[in-house]
């Protein structure tokens, strides 16, 4: 699957649709893949990212997350757990899955307005390394980027630089 840039009025996947880029790739930052059928909460979490430099790629459902995975590499998922075609919790024990073969592992960060006992637990004993509640916390969103990034040799989250002394 190849993904495509959206156009310039900002289009977004229609369900069905292959994934694509939010914006152009970054060298320095994060590839992440943000998986939501909700198209306010994909753009949402796509313009955190830009702006902290990382590089997002949108899927509309599980089926979309599972085949790009399965054809390209990103160093963070951000997945949505109610999803139609295909839940949060399938499209990532199928990543999980695929990822026994590779060897791979890509950290997945669950995104669920379900924020009752028990449904952290239920998203990382699916195989989730993360969770992350809606209505989506900025602060621990960049908590999470932080960590990632720090964690992946290469992949540091821009900073501005201090100034010159002269």
């Amino acid at each position: 699957m190849t993904a495509r840039p959206p156009s310039s009025e900002g289009e977004q996947p229609q369900p069905g649709e292959a994934p694509h880029h939010a914006g152009p790739a970054r060298s320095e930052g994060l590839r992440v893949l943000v998986v939501d059928d909700d198209t306010i909460n994909r753009t949402l979490a796509a313009g955190i990212l830009e702006k902290r430099g990382h590089s997002p790629v949108h899927a509309t459902n599980g089926r979309e997350a599972v085949e790009a995975a399965a054809s390209e590499a990103f160093d963070l998922i951000f997945m949505d757990v109610q999803m139609p075609e295909l839940d949060g919790f399938e499209a990532t024990r199928r990543i999980r899955n695929a990822e026994m073969a590779t060897g791979r592992h890509t950290p997945i960060a669950a995104l669920t307005a379900q924020a009752m006992t028990g449904d952290r637990e239920r998203c990382l004993t699916a195989g989730m390394d993360h969770y992350l509640p809606k209505p989506l916390d900025k602060t621990a969103l960049l908590a999470l980027l932080e960590r990632i990034s720090a964690s992946r040799p290469n992949r540091r989250i821009r900073k501005p630089r201090a100034p010159s002394p002269l």
